[in-house]
């Protein structure tokens, strides 16, 4: 950070004259006593006396002082700003992005709402390396961790990829689709088709798993009531 530290010392040879009154600063550091200040500097004091000199100086002194303090807080202000524009690091966007949705989303209307959201391009690249850090050891793992990480079980249950069987398209949500298969391309080698081929069978699954759930609890509820 640029050093202020100059502010201290004046370099005008001649201040403008007041009346009868030319005073010399002589290049001298602002910050001096007053014995100083009368020592160096070349004062002719005829309709003026030295009282008022010196509270001119000191009015000089005070406001310089001041503008050297406001100068450090600016400089510091826009160092603070240059650090928060470079790239954050993964875990910071991981917190920015859950902050924006409860992951995974657990209703219709969250994932409307969220289609909506990443009609910004802004959002949907946060979005994209939101997935990308699920990670995985292959494509059908890293299917199986992003779309769990975006819906909870229950509601993927609720979804097929081509809206049959009574159930919500999956691939209407366009803007979320595409940032799953963008999200996907550069970490593994794969098709079109395969990343299709890959939601589809996560979302049987998912309904699949969500059946076997509520059979679980509604007999476990018979259970405890004999």
């Amino acid at each position: 950070m640029k050093d202020t530290s100059d502010i201290l010392y004046l370099s005008s040879d001649i201040m403008p004259s007041v009346g009868e009154i030319e005073t010399n600063f002589c290049l001298g550091p602002i910050f001096s006593t007053s014995s100083d200040i009368a020592t160096q500097c070349n004062l002719t004091t005829e309709g003026f006396g030295m009282q008022q000199i010196l509270e001119t100086q000191k009015t000089i002194v005070t406001t310089l002082a001041l503008m050297k303090r406001d100068v450090d807080m600016l400089l510091t202000i826009a160092g603070n700003k240059a650090l928060t524009n470079v790239n954050p690091p993964a875990q910071q966007v991981r917190n920015t992005f859950t902050r924006r949705q409860d992951f995974p989303l657990k209703l219709v209307t969250n994932v409307t709402a969220f289609e909506e959201l990443l009609n910004d391009e802004a959002i949907m690249a946060e979005f994209v390396t939101f997935l990308k850090m699920q990670g995985g050891r292959n494509k059908e793992e890293y299917m199986d961790r992003a779309m769990k990480k975006l819906l909870c079980d229950s509601l993927g249950a609720q979804y097929s990829f081509q809206g049959r069987r009574g159930k919500l398209p999956f691939f209407k949500l366009s803007n979320i689709w595409s940032g799953i298969k963008t999200s996907i391309d550069g970490l593994f080698a794969i098709t079109e088709h395969d990343k299709e081929m890959l939601v589809k069978e996560w979302l049987v699954n998912t309904g699949c798993r969500e059946g076997k759930r509520v059979k679980r609890t509604l007999a476990a509820e018979i259970s405890s009531n004999f």
